[in-house]
């Protein structure tokens, strides 16, 4: 939070990303580097919803 002089009230905490034991980083499935894969979609933030952000 700020004051009315746009100093900040208190200091912000800053948490460390901790990973958790049945869970880990999955940026690597995601993005490859090996042309051999193929080449992946772009989607504007409406066709991203309307496409995995519905629930059936």
């Amino acid at each position: 939070s700020v004051d009315s002089n746009g100093l900040w009230i208190r200091t912000l905490i800053f948490s460390i990303c901790a990973p958790y034991l049945d869970s880990k980083m999955n940026l690597d499935d995601f993005i490859s580097m090996n042309p051999q894969v193929g080449w992946g979609s772009v989607f504007l933030l409406p066709d991203f919803v309307d496409r995995y952000g519905r629930q059936s």
